[in-house]
């Protein structure tokens, strides 16, 4: 062996830190609460520094190695563990923390480039490296796990290799090479832990190059730190399949040209004539306001695989699965002979499924991208209905005809879409309409996000006021937390970032009931949300106990409403469908939070959605009842009646001619024909906003008690 002239240590100050990406580093939970260490299918690496051979080398040059440490595998029995860890085993309890100790293999692949004097030198190395940690002590069943560590022992060596005749590197606080760090485990709500890491390890590579090979002769050890990091970044590389939410602002089809055929000769009546022209349409809403009150339904089917590098992209199977549009006007149909009818035009889906089409995807970054429908197939059922007579209706159903779908294909295709922070999820989220239209441009189609999502709930409160049984589809697998600042329990659902320019809309349904028959039971039911200086934060989860340990705190980042029941609870009390708006902003989270004793909670569901605001005007201001005013001084009853704003919507007054000579008068519109006193056998209402006909909300007026403005103004 060439014998070394000199060796030098030379120091320098850098960081190795190991920042586990959400997307490229996320682990299960083991069963316990937390997951087991180290993060097995993860990879660190150092994108802005590398590891360094500076001593034995002429001045000015360098050996530069860029390392990625992956690969990693519990020991077999041979490793040089300082714990008596089983084979096969990466962690057991001990070390010098306190907590964990882990042992384990991997492999580091070094990219080697030489400068100065051995520009030109490019080797790929790959070294399996032992490595000991030593963990503290961490909570499991906390969705923040955070504690210190240590990378005790680093260990690896080269053999065989052409160019390095000796190739050692160490490092660790049992070497005398001080690498203490911290980790941080963050569950996400599907229960998986995300893992962000750092050690500040300080390491030694001892190096010989081989005779012949381009480092002949030279021969040290270098001692320095490096910062080895993936940095955290927002985002997933997957998007899952799920459900878009859309309303239609406005739409047109063409009768009688390059996509649909004319309406047939004699299908209003006998000696109609076939109908050709445009009809306009805009969103009639599938479901009955107040909520929700979107027009089309589209499913993503499949999932994609989105990971970095920046822009990347793919491409998802999707399918229209509900539709509702409404003409504008009605159509004029001639007859043979002179005569002329009007009917009203309803757009739904066929029975024949619509074909599938694609949505083109692309990830910008990792946050989110832009998309387009490229194809969107809509196989089309059209209802007519009779202006003069709504009992009188046509139907025409294209797909039972055998005409082809609409083919319908984005007149854009940077369309902005956005992750959030609750998993692999998509939101549309610009506030300016998708514009769709045929090749033959005689059918359009413009689509605008509702940002709706549906969530479940249930609990059962003992007489002690404690959650014993509980659930739902909320944050962290439905858990129930305890604020004992304010004696509440909650459940927290995601609704999307935090918008000043959005408002919040809820509805929310459930059932409750005495828990134990023989004592008395008690509750309170409110909404909750957190504020925008919770979001600011930028943490991916909601404020929980231990945010707001202060009242203080608890009033800076939760807002409670005013309750959607509180009382005696005596027997099944149903609520249905009670509605609540958050007028200032749309917050990142909302929950339902109860308090009280001896009750059950079951069937919950909340609908939510993240709603842009409407713009108001005069056309529309109607001088309608105060809002929270006394409405029914008998039955202590308080009015609902908010201004209406430019168009109908889910809370406001409104009159709406949508067939001729019919109106209706409160905060929830019905667009059904008949309103709310239409064809029903009988109507006498005897209860405030109750449809007496449909059995959903209508501000209707209580028959025969007298309707009054009086007490003040909310």
């Amino acid at each position: 062996m060439k014998s070394i002239k000199h060796i030098a240590v030379v120091g320098i100050l850098l960081f190795l830190t190991f920042f586990l990406q959400s997307q490229n580093c996320v682990i299960p939970d083991n069963g316990s609460g937390t997951p087991t260490l180290p993060p097995i299918g993860c990879e660190y690496s150092s994108p802005d520094d590398a590891f360094m051979i500076i001593d034995g080398l002429p001045p000015g040059t360098t050996i530069e190695l860029d390392g990625i440490y992956s690969e990693f595998f519990c020991c077999d029995g041979t490793c040089p563990c300082s714990l008596p860890i089983p084979p096969g085993v990466c962690e057991m309890p001990g070390g010098s923390l306190g907590g964990d100790g882990h042992c384990f293999k991997g492999t580091m692949v070094f990219d080697v480039v030489g400068t100065g004097d051995l520009a030109g030198f490019n080797r790929t190395l790959n070294v399996q490296i032992f490595s000991e940690i030593h963990t503290g002590p961490r909570n499991p069943g906390d969705p923040v796990q955070s504690f210190p560590t240590d990378f005790y022992r680093l260990n690896g060596q080269l053999f065989g290799d052409p160019d390095f005749c000796i190739f050692n590197i160490r490092g660790g606080t049992d070497f005398g090479l001080q690498s203490p760090g911290q980790t941080t485990l963050t569950q996400l709500p599907n229960g998986d832990f995300n893992v962000d890491s750092f050690f500040d390890i300080t390491y030694q590579i001892e190096f010989e190059g081989c005779p012949g090979s381009a480092i002949e002769g030279f021969a040290g050890v270098t001692t320095a730190t490096i910062r080895f990091e993936i940095p955290y970044v927002a985002g997933n590389d997957f998007i899952d399949p799920g459900t878009d939410f859309w309303t239609a602002p406005e739409g047109g089809i063409l009768f009688g040209g390059e996509d649909l055929p004319p309406i047939p000769a004699d299908f209003f009546e006998p000696g109609s004539d076939p109908f050709e022209g445009q009809i306009d349409f805009e969103g009639g809403a599938l479901d009955p306001p107040p909520f929700p009150d979107f027009d089309v339904l589209i499913e993503r089917i499949a999932p994609a695989n989105v990971p970095p590098p920046y822009p990347v992209g793919a491409t998802i199977d999707v399918e229209i699965v509900e539709l509702k549009l409404v003409s504008t006007q009605p159509i004029t149909v001639t007859y043979v002979g002179g005569g002329i009818q009007e009917w009203f035009v309803e757009v739904s889906l066929s029975v024949i499924p619509s074909l599938s089409g694609f949505m083109d995807v692309s990830k910008e970054n990792p946050d989110g991208g832009i998309f387009s429908y490229m194809p969107l197939n809509v196989q089309p059922l059209f209802t007519f209905t009779l202006v003069t007579d709504p009992n009188e209706k046509r139907t025409w159903d294209t797909g039972l005809d055998g005409i082809s779908p609409i083919v319908f294909n984005s007149s854009i295709n940077d369309y902005p879409w956005e992750h959030s922070s609750i998993g692999n999820d998509f939101n549309a989220t610009a506030d300016y309409p998708m514009p769709l239209s045929t090749v033959s441009g005689e059918c359009t189609l413009e689509l605008l996000p509702y940002l709706l999502r549906e969530d479940d709930f249930w609990a059962n409160v003992t007489p002690e006021g404690i959650v014993v049984e509980s659930g739902g589809s909320g944050y962290n697998d439905g858990e129930w937390y305890y604020y004992p600042n304010t004696d509440w329990w909650n459940i927290w659902f995601y609704d999307h970032p935090f918008d000043n320019d959005r408002t919040k809309e809820i509805n929310v349904s459930f059932t409750i009931e005495q828990l134990d028959l023989s004592q008395g039971s008690y509750a309170t039911i409110v909404f909750n949300w957190a504020t925008g200086d919770w979001s600011e934060n930028g943490f991916p989860r909601p404020p929980l106990p231990e945010d707001v340990t202060t009242q203080v705190l608890e009033d800076l980042y939760i807002v409670r409403s005013i309750p959607v029941f509180s009382g005696v609870v005596d027997g099944p009390i149903f609520i249905e469908k009670y509605f609540y708006e958050i007028l200032e902003y749309n917050p990142e989270w909302i929950s339902i939070d109860i308090s009280g004793y001896n009750f059950s909670l079951y069937d919950g569901v909340i609908n939510h959605v993240c709603k842009q605001n409407d713009v108001g005007g005069d056309l529309f201001e109607l001088g309608d009842a105060p809002e929270m005013a006394l409405a029914y001084p008998s039955t202590n009853t308080m009015g609902i009646f908010p201004t209406c704003m430019n168009e109908p919507a889910a809370g406001y007054v409104a009159h709406i001619e949508h067939f001729e000579g019919n109106a209706w008068f409160g905060p929830s519109v019905d667009h059904e024909l008949e309103g709310n006193a239409g064809f029903c056998p009988t109507f006498n209402p005897d209860m405030y906003n109750r449809d007496e006909c449909f059995n959903d909300g209508d501000a209707g007026l209580i028959f025969p008690d007298g309707f009054t403005i009086n007490g003040p103004i909310g």
